[in-house]
């Protein structure tokens, strides 16, 4: 008799570490709430806008607000090959703009619209900006969700024509072209001219074959 109701109790005891297991400890990691946000570009031109979105999982409350921050990282030297990006700071109307921010409903994912500066930011003061839109959930503030992007000026230039051989005093006109095809006024340009010289590596070489044939002699 001792024996059948030890084995009862221990059943009983099994019986409920199971439901504890299934029940009230898997509690402790449902609902854990997270925040993705999402894009339509990862490069914006001068102007150009995009909607972001905010997705929240885990909770009732599904809305989120929107900050806007940007960096900035100075182009690589030879004393500092491996630059390292500024500390963020709030978005300026030099870096874009972020408005329309739709995220009264707790319900529907939380929105905004991010438009490009009409002026590609200015290389010597904002080199290599790049701007990070972040989204924090409202049931959980310590909750957030990151998406950042880049800039191009969008400038696309080509050379018309693209080569020219030409003799002692002669002249050749070129033209530079968008990325349509339309000339550029020559005001919006800086030209540069580079060259290269084969002639003294063209004469080293001879000398040296030169010298080669009296050898073989």
């Amino acid at each position: 008799m001792k024996w059948h109701m030890s084995a009862r109790n221990i059943l009983l005891a099994a019986a409920f570490a199971s439901l504890w297991g299934s029940g009230c400890g898997s509690s402790s990691t449902a609902n854990q709430v997270l925040v993705s946000v999402t894009g339509q570009f990862l490069v914006m031109v001068p102007t150009q806008s995009q909607t972001i979105t905010a997705t929240v999982t885990g909770a009732t409350d599904v809305s989120a607000t929107f900050a806007c921050t940007y960096t900035t990282t100075p182009n690589p030297t030879t004393a500092v090959p491996s630059p390292t990006p500024s500390a963020a700071v709030a978005c300026t109307p030099a870096v874009g703009v972020l408005s329309n921010i739709q995220n009264t409903s707790t319900t529907v994912a939380s929105t905004a619209t991010f438009t490009a500066p009409s002026v590609f930011p200015d290389q010597k003061n904002l080199p290599n900006v790049v701007v990070t839109i972040t989204a924090t959930s409202n049931a959980d503030k310590k909750k957030t969700g990151k998406f950042s992007f880049t800039f191009d000026s969008g400038i696309r230039i080509t050379l018309t024509p693209a080569t020219a051989t030409l003799g002692t005093g002669e002249t050749q006109l070129f033209l530079a072209k968008d990325f349509n095809g339309n000339v550029i006024s020559p005001d919006q340009l800086t030209w540069g001219v580079t060259f290269e010289s084969t002639a003294k590596n063209e004469q080293c070489r001879l000398q040296h074959r030169e010298q080669q044939l009296r050898l073989d002699r």
